[in-house]
């Protein structure tokens, strides 16, 4: 019995050795190890155009092994044989002239960095059955200008297609449930994707520098934004953040100099610094209500910014949150608000009005106005330090009537004026133009619906109303012909009860607005 299980163990030791060898086929030498009478490649000093053997010395080749081709610059095509279920890491890294891999259709695992920097590759496609896109699977490989990714695919691991510049689309399958930190970072030949909707989380960098991308679809479930997730997508020009979104990272939209709009819904609590740095078009936004904090550079550099309105709830507004801002006019700040960082308003040229609804918050060092700023603060508020009217820091300060206190910006942004109501409500009575011209749509839009209703009156159609889940109300005019406007006209139309935030865009030009 003794000496039957010792045979058993020497039998199952012998199994598990792994030795070395080597064979020449077709007068190639092949390195590789034998496992349980299987190969996996080792390593071979061949070029051009290599097939791989399916067997060595006996053995069925069923590998290839990390780091086999390792910075083999001579090898121009490789096809892997049937045989073979696994290929090692790094095994084809730095191949800079290999320009083709055919992999088996099935039944391959691949490790992480098998490909990168196989900057001439392009002519490869994954197994049909992959589950996983490894780690830096393609990273650096600046030739490839498509990938199917298998319907199976659940994973796509960090910096997967990194640097993958000549990508031009890409469609991610609906079971894909995780994208690594990375993914696409660089792929600036994007100019479409599909974000499937199991993912909960977009990672941090995920979509770095993919300046090709003209729009992307947010879907509901995502929780988070990371760090750079959308960092300098220039080509960007509006993208909208589902009410599920709780966090935007850092940087997570800095340099989308394309960007005109964006969306963010009041789930969001959280805004990293310079979010949306350097995004030199947007003309607006509106900032989510459950906010508590402007970071630091939130929206430095955005030279379009005109008018921003700062909810109720928001305690600090960081170091330079506005800086180089400089065709912002009006800034609504709430009585929440008890600082304000150094340089938050630095290089704001055009800045004219800054409302104060509560006491004087504390301000940081370094803070600098514009020679046309005058600030307003609610009678009976606190901590200004100066009788009313007065100067404060070099500025004119004054208290605001019940008249003032509502105040309202009109801004021109590709040909549209938007009419803005900070809190409380307000009546537009008129609008005067100064030549005749057609509206043939207006709506209220973007605008958080508290308990105010709407109502707009014209002297021609009639409007229609549409209340959207969220509390979201977009009105739009629908009259049988456009409304055609006369010179010189008044009581155009009536908007009663605008509430809070809310925007009205007119797609005409209005040369002029009476309140």
């Amino acid at each position: 019995m003794k000496s039957g299980m010792l045979a058993l163990v020497a039998s199952f030791a012998l199994a598990a050795t792994v030795h070395a060898a080597s064979a020449t086929v077709d007068g190639i030498t092949w390195n590789y190890s034998v496992k349980a009478g299987r190969a996996t490649i080792s390593g071979t000093d061949i070029a051009g155009d290599v097939v791989i053997p399916s067997s060595l010395g006996g053995c069925p080749v069923v590998g290839i092994g990390s780091s086999a081709f390792y910075s083999n610059g001579n090898v121009a095509s490789v096809v892997i044989p049937s045989s073979v279920t696994s290929i090692g890491y790094d095994a084809f890294m730095h191949c800079k002239s290999m320009t083709r891999c055919v992999i088996p259709g099935s039944g391959v695992s691949i490790g992480a960095r098998a490909f990168l920097g196989c900057d001439v590759l392009t002519d490869i496609a994954l197994p049909s059955d992959s589950t996983t896109i490894a780690d830096e699977l393609f990273y650096g490989c600046y030739s490839l200008t498509e990938m199917t990714v298998p319907v199976g695919v659940t994973r796509i691991g960090s910096e997967a297609f990194y640097g993958c510049r000549g990508l031009t689309c890409m469609t991610i399958p609906n079971g894909v449930t995780s994208i690594g930190g990375g993914a696409f970072y660089g792929c600036s030949g994007l100019t479409s994707i599909t974000i499937p909707d199991g993912i909960t989380s977009i990672g941090n960098n995920v979509f770095y520098g993919c300046s090709g991308l003209t729009s992307i679809t947010i879907p509901y479930g995502v929780t988070s934004i990371g760090d750079g997730a959308f960092c300098d997508c220039s080509g960007l020009t509006s993208i909208t953040i589902p009410s599920s979104v709780v966090s935007i990272g850092a940087n997570a939209f800095k340099g989308c100099s394309g960007l005109v709009r964006i969306t963010i819904p009041d789930s969001v609590t959280s805004i990293g610094s310079s979010a949306f740095h350097g995004c030199s078009s947007l003309s607006g936004v509106v900032l989510p209500k459950g906010l508590t904090s402007i970071s630091k550079s939130l929206f430095g550099y955005c030279s379009c910014l005109s008018s921003v309105v700062i909810p109720e709830g928001v305690i600090s507004i960081g170091e330079s949150a506005f800086t180089y801002c400089s065709t912002l006019q009006g800034v609504y700040v709430p009585s929440s608000v008890t600082s304000i960082g150094a340089h938050a308003f630095y290089a704001t040229d055009n800045l004219s009005k800054i409302v104060f609804v509560g006491n004087a918050p504390e301000f940081g060092v370094g803070n600098t106005w514009s020679s046309k700023l005058k600030f307003y603060v609610r009678e009976g508020s606190t901590g200004w330090g100066v009788d009313m009217p007065g100067t404060w820091n070099g500025r004119p300060i004054a208290c605001l009537d019940d008249e003032d206190s509502e105040v309202v910006y009109v801004t021109a942004a590709s040909s549209q004026y938007k009419i803005s109501s900070v809190p409380g409500d307000r009546i537009v009575t008129s609008m005067t133009v100064d030549s005749d011209f057609a509206i043939s749509e207006f709506s209220l839009t973007e605008g958080r619906v508290y308990d105010s209703v709407y109502y707009i009156t014209s002297t021609s159609g009639s409007p229609v109303g549409v209340t959207l889940p969220g509390g979201y109300t977009y009105l739009t005019f629908a009259g049988p012909d456009p409304l055609r406007i006369p010179a010189g006209t008044k009581n155009i139309l009536t908007i009663t009860r605008i509430a809070d935030n809310t925007f009205l865009v007119a797609r005409q030009e209005l040369r002029s607005v009476e309140l």
